[in-house]
């Protein structure tokens, strides 16, 4: 599954990187304060040209990330064959004895955690919100406190 081609099409060519994205990937592979949209500062462009207008490599093509190759395996594949070693309802046998996806370790992916409020930070907000709403307030903290989005 990582190998196969992605749902682009490959035959599309992709649009050309403009001077100012290569040179905003330049500078964060750098570590240039650059911001994310807007102008690049002309300092940025003339170092960039000044090494050489280097662009960055082409993607390889296609690959799954880990994350869709572990959805497509457990809501596509795994089920199949959980159901091809299940008897069937008129008596038949089961198609297969063992599923070949026993043993099968999925790829993993970055894992990133969550932004969360604490300390002092918490005891401000609420107040904030306090102030303007209380019943607000309630609905926070219980969000808060269950951890909802």
């Amino acid at each position: 599954m990582l190998a196969k081609p992605s749902a682009r099409n490959e035959h599309q060519p992709t649009p050309p990187m403009s001077d100012e994205q290569a040179a905003r990937r330049w500078a964060r592979t750098n570590d240039i304060a650059v911001k994310k949209t807007g102008r690049v500062p002309p300092g940025v462009l003339r170092q960039w040209r000044d090494a050489g207008s280097p662009r960055p490599a082409p993607p390889t093509p296609g690959t799954l990330s880990p994350a869709t190759a572990a959805k497509i395996y457990r809501g596509a594949i795994k089920p199949v064959f959980k159901a091809a070693m299940q008897q069937s309802e008129n008596g038949e046998p089961p198609f297969l004895s063992s599923s070949p996806c026993d043993g099968l370790r999925l790829p993993t992916g970055p894992v990133t955690a969550r932004a969360i409020l604490y300390g002092p930070e918490v005891g401000t907000y609420l107040q904030a919100v306090h102030d303007i709403d209380p019943d607000t307030a309630l609905f926070i903290v219980t969000e808060m406190a269950t951890g909802l989005r």
